[in-house]
């Protein structure tokens, strides 16, 4: 909290990820770092660590192609029910996410309007979202 108090964080935006990654990021996954970095985002409240790495560079992408203040505000009330669910937390054997070793499937700057597509499980009340990534326009809320 105290580095979104000093305004070197957001409350919402892409997690910061480990300095030694930043050579590792194909060119339009480094653009997760045209926002703010944030405590959660919108990676976290569509699978958190049970995302494969590609999956979460699109999901950050999808974030800074469509971040206001709405999305903020539903991003920061779906982390305060992932956490009460415990939901995603772990990532397959690991406890966290394995290291990011690069992409195996680089996101073109031609699919950053796509909406990225997930294998995540369906969820109890969130059937029709087992194949696409909830949005504004389709998250049915």
């Amino acid at each position: 909290m105290w580095n979104v108090l000093r305004g070197e964080m957001s409350l919402v935006g892409p997690r910061p990820l480990l300095s030694k990654y930043l050579t590792r990021y194909s060119p339009a996954q480094a653009r997760r770092h045209e926002v703010r970095p944030g405590l959660t985002g919108w990676a976290q409240i569509n699978g958190r660590n049970a995302l494969s790495w590609d999956e979460k560079f699109a999901f950050d992408i999808w974030y800074v192609d469509h971040a206001s203040l709405a999305l903020d505000l539903k991003i920061l009330w779906r982390t305060v029910m992932a956490v009460l669910r415990r939901q995603g937390l772990a990532s397959g054997d690991e406890a966290t996410m394995s290291e990011f070793m690069g992409s195996t499937a680089p996101i073109a700057e031609s699919d950053a309007d796509a909406k990225p597509a997930t294998s995540r499980p369906a969820t109890a009340g969130h059937a029709n979202h087992a194949s696409q990534p909830e949005t504004p326009a389709n998250d049915g809320e």
